[in-house]
């Protein structure tokens, strides 16, 4: 697992043994050591971060310090890979564009305030300064969202990697918590 640079505590490395499909220039950020389930970040072309993942559960404010460090890193980073065995093995390194695929569109705005209002309605402050809700009765007959039912439970809601999270591991995809969210109460 080559090393490319580290940020405080944190190793920004590519992974040596890659899974199919193979997959455009990225790196993986992981604190201390490198490890397998890491923060996975693409590097567009242009040389934009785009989070893949974030594994390594990296809070949102240092996660964005690290892909603008290595957005203005971009040049080395993909000399590097270039020079790697990741690029010797992955036909798609030099021809295969983010921009090009479905999943590289830039991030949405993420959640960075909540309050549970009644009637299971969110209110939510996104890192775009839009005011938006979410009706979480559009999603708590699902089994993985059904203790949100309890009112009580439902209440301890917080910010969680730029989307909303409970106890117990209940969170909602940050893109569909944005997309899915009303300007307005309904």
């Amino acid at each position: 697992m080559p090393q490319i640079f580290r940020v405080g505590s944190y190793i920004i490395y590519f992974w040596s043994w890659e899974s199919e499909p193979l997959e455009p220039v990225h790196v993986h950020i992981a604190e201390g050591a490198p490890q397998e389930q890491a923060t996975k970040i693409w590097i567009t072309q242009k040389g934009k971060a785009l989070m893949a993942n974030n594994r390594s559960r990296i809070p949102d404010h240092e996660l964005n310090t690290l892909m603008r460090m290595i957005e203005t890193r971009c040049f080395e980073i993909m000399a590097k890979w270039k020079a790697s065995k990741c690029s010797k093995s992955n036909p798609y390194s030099e021809e295969f564009s983010l921009e090009e695929i479905i999943y590289g569109q830039p991030l949405l705005p993420r959640a960075v305030s909540v309050e549970a209002l009644p009637n299971f309605m969110l209110k939510i402050k996104f890192t775009s300064n839009e005011e938006r809700f979410f009706d979480v009765k559009k999603i708590y007959h699902l089994p993985c969202f059904a203790p949100l039912k309890n009112k009580e439970f439902f209440k301890n809601v917080r910010i969680e990697h730029g989307s909303v999270a409970w106890k117990n591991d209940i969170d909602y995809c940050p893109d569909c918590l944005y997309e899915e969210s009303t300007p307005s109460p309904i």
